[in-house]
């Protein structure tokens, strides 16, 4: 078929034009308008139709875009959502890999010094409590609390008096402390001039990490099995049943009202039945009953008294204008800066009454202080801290990672031209000798002229007193039979992680003078302190006195 053309001439005539001819068909003029309009409607249709077309191409494309950006989105926030689940797992995996550290190696030393500081403030409550009706009615302890002082510190004011009184009453109503849970024959070298009042180190041992922890230590120290049957003594079965009446023996941080007759009865019957194992008996009885069985008989427990009373009393002296242990020449410098490196479990940061001017900063490694924040965040809902300080947490490593640990603490406000007293706890005795000079080396470079430094040290195995004659040893044969010995026998003194000292230091005034701490050295043994607390303990005369604590002011 042949296309064909309409043209209009100068008349205004119509044309029909074929594309292959020249020639021309002149049309009406009545004709040749009516065809022009039925064209243009034509043409009208079509481009309505192409737009209509054309629209709803643009629409399908836009539609299509849509579809495909919503698509990429839920794509996106897919990979996001499985990105942040990775982390979460990464984070729950991290977090349970440092539970899992913190009661391995030396970082496991810190749950022994917290069960034994909780130990020995239940021990001190009971005997301030004992001449009471009951041990519910704490309205008459003020004047008990402030004779026998606390918190080490003869300006006890009556705000910290009263907070003393309301965490007592709580410790009672959430089942941390137990009247006579500890026979009155044991500790009985804790009396009025060595109390021991840690009100949150309980807090510590109600955990599955401290649990699983004590059972390991059974097994590793005194080669008892988790399943090997534990036999209860009718006597402290009588106790025990007594005490648990009224008090709530498991999961001690989250328990209520309601959970407390429950896990009463389940620890009665536990109580009553002879054949219960000893992680039964771990995971089901009171933590210091449990704990207090692990170290019966030995001096452990003497010795965590002593060392944390005469280190809280340190504290307080310096912090304070004038010292208070006249016996050993102490300085009565003013310190506005605590550092704790290797700070543990302890929580003298919180329990002690330091005023708020004060700034605190403890170092330890990270899996430690991670574990002790987030026990201290439910502790601390419980009880009200005695202290104001500001307290400041660093995880590092203070022997590998010199330059991090130095970067955080300046970093959390430390200020090396105040004077600062530097606290080193059970730490210097598994570091060698190249990493003690490095870190002292570092604390006497951030040390202000006149800072303290207290230093815990152990003494050799082997070694000659002043007279040239050999002194009482702490040798690894005395530990290796105390550790076969039967777990019956009365006799456990030994030191539980003695085999992981690598340093040991006959006279650690010489290792306070190497590093510039040289003013003002005093020394002191557990025996020393045993007759400045008036204790008299037999312990001392008949164990090995290996530690001695040690300070110095820095001399610049």
């Amino acid at each position: 078929m042949e296309t064909q053309l309409l043209s209009h001439n100068s008349s205004g005539e119509i044309n029909l034009l074929n594309r292959n001819s020249s020639d021309n068909i002149r049309l009406s003029p009545l004709y040749n308008e009516q065809e022009l309009l039925e064209q243009q409607e034509l043409i009208l249709k079509q481009q309505l139709m192409h737009n209509q077309q054309r629209q709803q191409q643009l629409q399908r494309q836009a539609a299509e875009a849509e579809q495909k950006r919503i698509m990429q989105q839920q794509k996106q926030q897919q990979q996001q959502q499985q990105l942040l689940q990775q982390q979460q797992q990464q984070l729950l995996l991290n977090e349970i890999g440092e539970e899992d550290e913190v009661k391995k190696g030396i970082t496991r030393t810190s749950f022994f010094g917290a069960a034994s500081r909780a130990i020995l403030t239940n021990k001190f409550l009971s005997i301030m409590t004992k001449s009471l009706n009951s041990s519910q009615d704490l309205n008459n302890t003020t004047n008990s609390i402030t004779n026998i002082n606390i918190n080490n510190n003869n300006n006890n004011n009556n705000n910290n008096n009263s907070k003393d009184i309301d965490n007592i009453r709580k410790l009672i109503e959430h089942g941390l402390y137990v009247q006579d849970l500890i026979p009155e024959n044991q500790l009985s070298f804790v009396c009025d001039q060595l109390c021991i009042y840690d009100p949150f180190a309980i807090f510590f041992l109600d955990t599955e990490e401290s649990k699983q922890l004590l059972l390991d230590s059974f097994q590793l120290f005194h080669s008892i099995s988790p399943q090997q049957q534990f036999l209860i003594n009718n006597n402290n079965n009588n106790n025990n049943n007594n005490n648990n009446n009224n008090n709530n023996n498991s999961n001690i941080i989250n328990n209520n009202n309601n959970n407390n007759n429950n896990n009463n009865s389940n620890n009665n019957n536990n109580n009553n039945n002879n054949n219960v194992t000893y992680k039964e008996f771990i995971m089901k009885s009171h933590p210091i009953q449990s704990w207090l069985e692990f170290q019966k008989g030995g001096n452990s427990i003497n010795k965590i008294g002593f060392r944390t009373k005469y280190i809280d009393q340190v504290i307080m002296d310096s912090l304070s204008i004038k010292g208070s242990v006249a016996h050993f020449n102490a300085s009565a410098f003013f310190y506005t800066q605590v550092v704790f490196c290797g700070s543990g479990l302890d929580s003298r940061s919180l329990r002690l009454p330091i005023d708020k001017h004060v700034s605190v900063f403890e170092i330890d490694l990270p899996q430690v202080i991670n574990y002790k924040r987030k026990v201290l965040e439910k502790a601390t809902t419980i009880l009200k801290p005695t202290s104001q300080c500001r307290i400041n947490y660093i995880g590092g490593d203070i022997v590998k990672e010199g330059d991090r640990w130095i970067g955080s603490l300046i970093d959390c406000g430390f200020n090396p031209a105040m004077h600062t007293l530097w606290v080193l706890e059970g730490v210097l005795m598994y570091l060698t000798e190249e990493e003690i000079g490095t870190l002292l080396g570092s604390i006497g470079m951030l040390s202000a002229p006149n800072s303290k430094l207290l230093i815990h040290t152990v003494t050799p195995p082997s070694s000659k007193n002043n007279n040239g004659n050999p002194s009482q040893q702490c040798s690894t044969a005395s530990v290796a039979h105390s550790i076969n010995s039967s777990t019956n026998s009365t006799n456990r003194s030994f030191n539980f992680f003695k085999e992981d000292f690598v340093s040991f230091h006959s006279n650690p005034s010489e290792l306070l003078n190497e590093f510039g701490f040289s003013k003002d050295i005093t020394s002191v043994s557990y025996s020393d302190l045993n007759q400045l607390y008036l204790c008299n303990s037999p312990d001392f005369n008949s164990n090995p006195d290996c530690s001695r604590f040690s300070t110095g002011i820095f001399t610049g």
